[in-house]
């Protein structure tokens, strides 16, 4: 199109180049002819351009735009349609567009455009709304798409399905501080030399890329997206972008936030493989997908500025460099399957930082600084197995968290202040350190489960120096304990007692055992020292305190000589006994014991002492009167206390315990001073169990006593005031106390306890008065053997026996006070036992007292 031909046909206005009116609405139809083709300047107001088949354009030769369209001020906007595949080639623009009109504008294209001197596309003003390119490809000399909405209240929009090439930018669009409308750039394949794709949005909208394939700038940002602070955040969706100096420079500084993911290879030049900055407070998430890369040849994989940053690293994603996310709170996870060997530093930078391994394995870059800093959490978990390859920093406030399954090793040396929590109830977690161990204060969580005999352990291959760590353990399954030493730290090189310390003090408590921090060379383990823990002294014991206090009295400690009365002292027998004959009596007797008990044989080789006390009251009755004697019943009900407290080298302990029961016993006696005594009682227990170390293992624990006995005496006098009463009694008593499930989680059982005592004994009674109607006193001896007396406790399924000592020796004093009146009489005993077999181990002091009322 050599000139320029303006004509009117039937109304028609024709235009060389084959674009015609009537204006406002233009068809363009001409192919392209280098020869004659000259630019296409329209104007009108609403302008609208469209094209036929075969229309083409080619200014090359005549110089120019190939189309130079303005929208005139007015009512509707510039819209340019291409559906027909055209080549519009332009010796300076392909298409430039101005719309100074109210409405949108809209170009469209479905072949190729060029600008060989300038740009491809260029809507440089837009003083309306809406700004839409949609496009196949585009080159220029400058930049391939320009969409500058400066003035324009609408949104930018840019599509292009083809390839974009720029000499300067690929891509280059702006929505100005009038714009409410949003910014959207969709491509396939963009390159420039700055840029390849360049965006700005100070309006309120929001900004987005999305590109499907490759994003390239020779000597620039591949993407640089600029938000401004009316920026309501962006999102950034890319295969491959490769800068000179940024792969990605995003910048939001509004109140939204800034997504980033990548599904292809991002690589960065002198800069970085992607840049990001914000505002406080304001967050920036990147995702890279499987297929992902991020990496530049500066070493600088991803920074962050003082925003929160969120990245995420997932299968088949790999990131190489280092990462540095600055101020802000900000979390880096790498998931399963993910890579991060090409990775040389790991900063969290300032603020509260988390770094969490998902399941994810590997070993990062060998690198000669620090490849770990500035993080307050870093998680293992879903057995991830990490391999640090040089030196990390773990400062306070670092918690390095290393859930079940899961190892971290550090290649170099661990420089520590923070917290190494690998307690998550599980067990199983490993850290394990190539060089140097350095301790500053910080502390170490970790679990041991008992039933595997296995901890979350600390390897360390070279020395331990610095200031002491704390460990704390969590107790898994403690009641399978086993006894078995349990490795904590494994030292390869060297380590002073002082460089660990445990925070229970020197030992804890597992099931029926007690492990000590122990160390053995350069390691460290949980060991026992003692076969049993103090717990157990007291879960032997309590058996025993029980059946101690499920015992019987003598006749003598029990009645006094509130039956005999003075019938066989020699002393007006007959008329006592005829008043006997119309009694019945009330009585009431106290009784109460201290002493130490050492078992013969004891699992736990433990011993307790004790105190004890019961209040009994019953009545008497004559049941009948023989030829040759009398028989009495009597029945009775008790209530009493107990407190034993158990000690061995394991520990101490306490047993107290309520009691409250029943009784009744029937007693024949001849009047040839021969008597039968049987008695029967039937308890109830209620204990609460304690332990030195860490307090209550139960409470209200329940128990049933029986016992039962028979004791037969001969009454001899050998005067009108002295009589001597040899004696044998035979006691039979059964315990059983409720199961139950102490503190330490560990199951408590006990077997039935039984106990069968044979007493022979001696008594001597002298009678109080010229009549003996004063009363008597006496004194005795006895001797006990105890057929039976072992009891078994299984503890968390350790079977702990104690067996009772065989023989007791016995003295007793005793007295009745009354017995000549009609009213009220007191008796009582006391008696002193020891062990005959190691005097003293095993000692009593024993007393009661009782009241009597005649009725």
């Amino acid at each position: 199109m050599a000139a320029f031909l303006f004509a009117s046909y039937g109304g028609r206005n024709a235009y060389a180049g084959g674009c015609v009116g009537p204006s406002p609405n233009f068809t363009c139809s001409s192919p392209a002819n280098t020869t004659t083709d000259v630019t296409q300047s329209l104007t009108a107001v609403g302008l609208s351009v469209t094209t036929t088949t075969g229309f083409g354009i080619d200014t090359t030769v005549s110089g120019g735009d190939a189309f130079t369209l303005f929208g005139s001020a007015g009512v509707g906007g510039l819209t340019f349609s291409d559906n027909y595949i055209s080549t519009i080639t332009g010796a300076s623009t392909g298409i430039q567009g101005r719309n100074y009109g109210d409405g949108a504008v809209l170009i469209t294209t479905t072949g190729t455009v060029t600008g060989v001197n300038s740009s491809g596309i260029a809507v440089d003003r837009n003083d309306g709304t809406d700004i839409t390119i949609s496009t196949a490809g585009v080159t220029a000399n400058t930049t391939g798409i320009i969409a500058n909405n400066y003035y324009g209240t609408g949104a930018v929009t840019v599509t292009a399905t083809g390839t974009v090439t720029g000499g300067y930018a690929g891509i280059s669009a702006y929505n100005g501080s009038s714009s409410t409308g949003n910014l959207a750039i969709t491509t396939t394949s963009v390159s420039g030399v700055a840029y390849g794709i360049s965006v700005g949005n100070a309006g309120s909208g929001a900004l987005s890329i999305t590109s499907t394939g490759t994003v390239t700038a020779t000597s620039g940002d591949g993407i640089y997206a600029n938000g401004g602070s009316n920026n309501s955040g962006f999102t950034i969706d890319v295969v491959s972008v490769t800068g000179t100096d940024d792969g990605i420079d995003a910048r939001s500084y509004g109140g939204g936030t800034t997504s980033i993911t990548v599904s292809g290879a991002v690589t960065g030049g002198t800069g970085v493989g992607i840049s990001t900055q914000s505002n406080i407070n304001q967050t920036t998430y990147i995702y890279l997908n499987s297929g992902a890369s991020v990496s530049a040849s500066s070493g600088n994989a991803i920074t962050n500025d003082e925003g929160d940053t969120i990245v995420g690293v997932n299968s088949g994603a790999s990131l190489a460099g280092s990462i540095v996310l600055g101020d802000g709170i900000d979390y880096l996870t790498f998931n399963a399957g993910s890579d991060f060997s090409g990775v040389t530093l790991f900063d969290g930078g300032n603020g509260v930082d988390t770094m969490i391994f998902d399941g994810a394995s590997g070993t990062t870059a060998t690198t000669t600084s620090v490849q770990v800093q500035n993080w307050e959490t870093i998680t293992l978990r879903n057995n991830a197995d990490v391999t640090f390859g040089s030196t990390a920093n773990f400062d306070d406030p670092t918690t390095l968290e290393i859930s079940s399954g899961s190892a971290l090793t550090v290649a170099g040396n661990f420089d520590h202040s923070g917290t190494i929590d690998m307690d998550d109830n599980l067990g199983n977690s490993r850290l394990t350190v190539g060089g140097n161990f350095v301790g500053a204060g910080g502390t170490i969580d970790l679990d041991v489960d008992f039933s595997s005999n296995t901890a979350d352990t600390l390897f360390i291959t070279g020395n331990v120096t610095g200031t002491p760590i704390v460990i704390t353990p969590t107790l898994l399954n403690a009641s399978s304990a086993n006894g078995a030493a349990i490795l904590l730290v494994d030292v390869g090189g060297t380590s002073a007692a002082a460089n660990f310390n445990f925070n229970s003090g020197s030992s804890i408590t597992a099931g029926t055992f007690i492990y000590d921090f122990v160390q053995n060379g350069g390691d460290w383990y949980l060991a026992t020292s003692v076969s049993f823990s103090g717990i157990n002294d007291v879960h032997e014991a309590y058996q025993s305190t029980l059946m101690q206090q499920n015992g019987l009295a003598t006749f003598n400690q029990r009645v006094g000589a509130r039956y005999f009365d003075n019938a066989h002292s020699g002393v007006g027998a007959q008329q006592e006994m005829a008043r006997l004959e119309k009694r019945f009596a009330l009585w009431t007797r106290l009784d109460g014991s201290i002493g130490k008990t050492q078992a013969a044989s004891s699992s736990t080789a433990s011993s307790y002492k004790f105190a004890q006390g019961r209040i009994e009251t019953g009545f008497d009755a004559m049941l009948l009167e023989g030829a040759s004697g009398r028989l009495f019943a009597s029945l009775s009900a008790h209530m009493g206390t107990s407190k034993a407290s158990t000690s061995s080298s394991s520990g101490t302990g306490t047993i107290e315990t309520n009691s409250y029961g029943v009784g009744g016993s029937l007693t024949w006696m001849a009047d040839n001073g021969f008597y039968a005594d049987a008695q029967a009682r039937h308890s109830w227990f209620n204990s609460d169990l304690t332990d030195g170390l860490s307090g209550e293992l139960t409470t209200g624990n329940d128990a049933t006593g029986y016992v039962a006995g028979l004791e037969l005496g001969y009454r001899l006098a050998a005067n009108h005031a002295l009589s001597v009463i040899p004696q044998v009694q035979l006691i039979y008593a059964a315990l059983e106390a409720d199961d139950f499930i102490d503190t330490y989680n560990s199951a408590v059982s006990f077997e039935r306890a039984e106990s069968l005592v044979l007493r022979l004994g001696v008594a001597a009674e002298a009678a109080l008065g010229t009549s003996g109607d004063l009363g008597s006193v006496r004194i005795s001896t006895n001797v006990y053997h105890e057929f039976m007396g072992n009891n078994e406790v299984d503890v968390a399924g350790t079977v702990l026996e104690r067996e009772e000592t065989e023989w007791t020796g016995e003295l007793g004093l005793g007295f009745s006070f009354g017995n000549a009146l009609d009213g009220i009489s007191l008796f009582g005993e006391a008696n002193l036992s020891s062990d005959l077999n190691n005097l003293g181990d095993t000692y009593e002091a024993k007393g009661n007292m009782g009241v009597r009322m005649k009725l």
